[in-house]
């Protein structure tokens, strides 16, 4: 069926000549809408394709990041290089908010993420643990899920957000702890919270059901910010490669330094204490 609507019947009395005009002006904003939806799977196809390309890059850069301080001599000096990942998550503006105190630990033992690219406009983050004190997992995955049918000219609305569940250890009791109390209601934030959320089913038809789709929103923001500018660009913010930043005149000091700005809430998210 024709995208044009049909104009005859509801302006009988429209001269033709303005009546086409009216048409051809609706056929613009089709055309329009039409390419504006070509660009959005243009760029999701691209940045598919970018990722498959540079995956060995990713690989060997997380496999010399989180390992180079291991001969060292002085590792507590530079062991911000084996917290690769959670100095990039905790320091960046858009994912620090996610973090607290008690996440810090945990997060240090990020040695990769990697991208699942599923059908349209689906992914999944996968995040890669040693074996360790806190939890089973060895992975853990952040899956998002996306309207298959959707207005051409916009990005197709989150349907879902699906986390891993955590296989907990004792010592990491206090952070599943937290992590539980945050999904039951409770106040506050970490990192792990967001990495485990479920959400499914938001409507805008109720209060509650709005509230769910704004998460929704809010959590696949923070997964294609990480998809789409953490992984590809990690080591251009690094502190071992600033240099690379600063001669472009782009402003790093958010990123530069340790990891240990964040125990006083100074990392810009504000203060941890209500998750100690």
């Amino acid at each position: 069926m024709s995208r044009i609507r049909t104009l005859d019947m509801e302006f009988k009395d429209i001269p033709p000549e303005v009546l086409e005009k009216v048409k051809e002006v609706q056929r613009i904003g089709v055309a329009e809408s039409d390419a504006s939806a070509r660009f959005l799977r243009d760029l999701h196809e691209l940045k598919r394709r970018h990722y498959g390309l540079n995956k060995d890059l990713y690989k060997t850069r997380s496999a010399v990041m989180t390992g180079l301080a291991d001969d060292l001599a002085h590792e507590d000096e530079v062991g911000f290089q084996t917290q690769f990942w959670a100095v990039m998550l905790r320091r960046h503006r858009n994912t620090r908010s996610l973090c607290s105190k008690l996440d810090r630990k945990a997060m240090y033992l990020i040695h990769d993420i990697t991208v699942e690219w599923a059908q349209g406009f689906d992914f999944s983050l996968i995040f890669h643990f040693p074996k360790n004190k806190f939890f089973q997992n060895r992975v853990i995955r952040k899956s998002f899920f996306h309207a298959k049918n959707y207005e051409p000219e916009r990005y197709p609305k989150v349907t879902q957000v699906r986390g891993d569940r955590i296989v907990w250890k004792k010592d990491g009791k206090e952070l599943a702890n937290l992590v539980n109390g945050l999904t039951a209601g409770r106040e506050g934030r970490s990192f792990f919270h967001w990495l485990t959320r479920k959400l499914s089913g938001g409507t805008s038809t109720t209060e509650q059901g709005k509230a769910k789709s704004e998460m929704m929103e809010a959590d696949a923001r923070v997964g294609m910010f990480i998809r789409d500018n953490i992984i590809p660009l990690a080591m251009y913010y690094h502190p071992l490669a600033v240099g690379s930043a600063l001669e472009l005149g782009i402003d790093c000091s958010e990123f530069v330094g340790t990891d240990n700005e964040g125990e006083n809430g100074s990392d810009g998210s504000g203060s941890d204490t209500e998750t100690e």
